[in-house]
């Protein structure tokens, strides 16, 4: 799967809060649909080279939000 997320590198915003932010816009606009799976953590590093340190904590801030 491959998610429509685009990083601005000169934001005052952590690249991690852009991706979360991003995602979160996906699932709201319903371009992500509930139950559908999320890229693993290398999938969405290979598509944010060279953010792939970020996707991890990201990924894990998501499923956070999403349990509350």
């Amino acid at each position: 799967m491959k998610l429509d997320i685009h990083i601005i590198k000169d934001s005052e915003v952590t690249i991690r809060e852009q991706l979360f932010e991003q995602i979160v816009f996906l699932i709201a606009t319903g371009r992500l649909k509930p139950g559908e799976v999320l890229p693993s953590v290398r999938g969405l590093a290979r598509n944010l080279l060279p953010y792939r340190l970020v996707s991890p904590t990201c990924l894990k801030q998501l499923s956070t939000a999403m349990e509350a």
